[in-house]
């Protein structure tokens, strides 16, 4: 516009000055501005077009590449590439805003502490209470001994990571009142697609009121002993599905501990969310001597098989329904053989079964099978003959066969009662399936992990074994139902019969039935002071709630009712 005016000034001085030509200047020129003019224009409305067109892909981008998170920072870098939106995410609308105000924000309110209720914390002070008191009891449970002095003095923390999605809060409840206090960093992830690429709203965004919540109000411990940090993994790879989608959103896990300084003798235990290592293998894991734990600076471990993998009980939708056979995560690894943490020289790298980025050379997903993958002892031969293991990242922690050894659990002399079925007995606990409606369940079983595109319409029983076993139990069907009620599956799993709420006990009833081994077989009452079931063992702090008990049950029950007269049922 500058330029625009100063030809305009020219023409008007030279028809004043009463030049001859000025006339047919004054025409000429006119023609050239206008020209000028227009293609002014154009090349505005070009460029202009351009700009916007930026701005609004990077509005909608809700992509995030894995290769472009800084393992220093954290800080993700995004691309320009137009992808799904979050439905959650706000509009944004050009405000103008004035200058001494651009600067101020609206300060958030504050989120309420979360609070320990008083049954729960009796029991964890219990616990704790006995692991101090008598470590070498304690470590004896798990057939290891208390770990010396000088070990002690490392003070070792443990590193808990998980995948965020729809948990229920009760599952969360359950989870913060078993671990409280116990883990040092809790890293979560959330992304906003399933494994089947399909799009999902994220419930945790950032900023947002339940993210906010999990960090600022101390549910898994206070603030000096427990830092919580949420992450997210928006990656553009739709051909990229299944558990080799999961793998790399749990890569973020591994990156954000090794950014909190995870050290060689930390603990990192990689898991669910629904998956909750019990408060007295937790206190283990820092007081007792577990040859995979051990951290010695001037031997370099193998790291073939470096992880411990927890005995887990499993509650299928109800804590009346325990299943026979046990669960085989969480996943427990030493700093030491944790990329980035441990030493990495002259080891391998893995290769992987994916590749992702522009030009498709990122390697990712799982391990391919030669590398340890579902066998421990399938290497490379040069790897094999000189120990040249690779160190683990998050992508391996949970899928990769790295366990030599059983489940990790009590030893048989603390486990009255298991061989008999009149007991069980686990160092985690599986909340599997903890839904509160069905439908969400069966989008579950449509979109993630092992996806069956049938989910929404078949039978429950049908689906997945699982889902079987929880009907029959909430119907009380038992695992060999007469024919004429209905056959299980071929996959369908058996889960205690004898499981079930003893009555409540009068006051001078309660010294007995503490003695009734028919009624309650566990006898070690250090691990678990919940006698309110027929089948003796250990159980969640959460479950002292017996109220909660009777009402979860009640709801699973009504939960299938309601879905067998929409979809059918297995059983008559």
């Amino acid at each position: 516009m500058k330029n625009t005016s100063k030809h305009k000034n020219s023409s008007s001085s030279s028809s004043s000055n009463g030049n001859g030509n000025g006339s047919n200047y004054n025409k000429g020129h006119v023609q050239k501005e206008g020209i000028f003019t227009i293609q002014f224009l154009r090349w505005t409305f070009v460029h202009l077009s351009i700009a916007c067109l930026f701005h609004l892909c990077y509005r909608g981008n809700s992509s995030i590449s894995s290769s472009s998170i800084n393992i220093n920072t954290g800080v993700h870098v995004q691309s320009l590439r137009q992808v799904q939106m979050d439905a959650d995410a706000p509009t944004v609308r050009r405000i103008r805003i004035p200058q001494h105000q651009s600067r101020q924000k609206k300060p958030l309110p504050p989120v309420p502490k979360f609070v320990v209720n008083p049954l729960y914390k009796k029991e964890q002070d219990r616990i704790d209470a006995f692991a101090a008191k008598d470590p070498a009891a304690q470590c004896a449970r798990y057939g290891v001994e208390p770990l010396g002095d000088k070990q002690k003095q490392s003070k070792r923390r443990i590193f808990f990571g998980s995948m965020l999605a729809n948990e229920n809060t009760e599952v969360l409840v359950a989870h913060a009142v078993e671990v409280y206090n116990k883990y040092d960093v809790v890293a979560l992830v959330e992304s906003n697609t399933t494994h089947s690429a399909a799009a999902r709203t994220m419930n945790y965004g950032p900023g947002s009121m339940p993210a906010r919540t999990l960090m600022e109000s101390e549910f898994f411990g206070n603030a000096d002993t427990t830092k919580v940090l949420i992450d997210y993994w928006r990656l553009d790879e739709p051909n990229l599905q299944g558990m080799n989608r999961e793998v790399e959103q749990r890569n973020v896990i591994w990156k954000m501990w090794v950014d909190q300084g995870m050290a060689p003798w930390d603990i990192g235990i990689m898991a669910d969310l629904d998956e909750v290592v019990s408060r007295d293998f937790l206190n283990a894991l820092k007081n007792c001597d577990f040859p995979k734990m051990r951290h010695n600076p001037n031997k370099r471990p193998s790291c073939q098989t470096p992880k411990m993998c927890l005995s887990t009980m499993q509650f299928e939708g109800s804590p009346l329904c325990v299943k026979e056979t046990e669960w085989y995560h969480p996943d427990v690894i030493l700093g030491h053989c944790v990329l980035g943490v441990g030493d990495n020289q002259g080891r391998a790298t893995p290769r992987r079964v994916h590749t992702i980025g522009g030009d498709r050379r990122i390697p990712a997903g799982a391990r391919t099978g030669n590398w340890g993958a579902t066998d421990y002892k399938k290497y490379p031969k040069d790897v094999l003959a000189y120990q040249r293991f690779p160190l683990w990242d998050g992508r391996d922690m949970r899928e990769i066969n790295g366990n030599a050894d059983t489940l990790v659990d009590f030893v048989d002399e603390f486990r009255p009662g298991r061989v008999e079925k009149k007991a069980v007995y686990g160092t985690s606990y599986h909340f599997h399936n903890w839904f509160r409606d069905l439908a969400v369940l069966r989008h579950k079983y449509q979109t993630y992990g092992h996806p069956n595109s049938n989910a929404g319409g078949l039978v429950l029983s049908k689906i997945q074994g699982d889902l079987d076993m929880m009907v029959r139990c909430a119907r009380e069907l038992g695992n060999d139902p007469p024919e004429a009620i209905g056959t299980p599956p071929e996959n369908g799993y058996n889960y205690y019969t004898t499981n079930r709420l003893l009555p409540l006990p009068s006051a001078a009833s309660k010294e007995a039935e503490h003695k009734n081994s028919d009624a309650n077989t566990n006898t070690n009452t250090d691990t678990n002071t919940n006698h309110m079931f027929t089948l003796g063992g250990n159980r969640p702090i959460f479950f002292l709630n017996r109220t909660y008990v009777e009402e979860r049950h009640a709801l699973i029950q009504q939960l299938i009712r309601n879905d067998e007269k929409q979809h059918g049922s297995n059983y008559k």
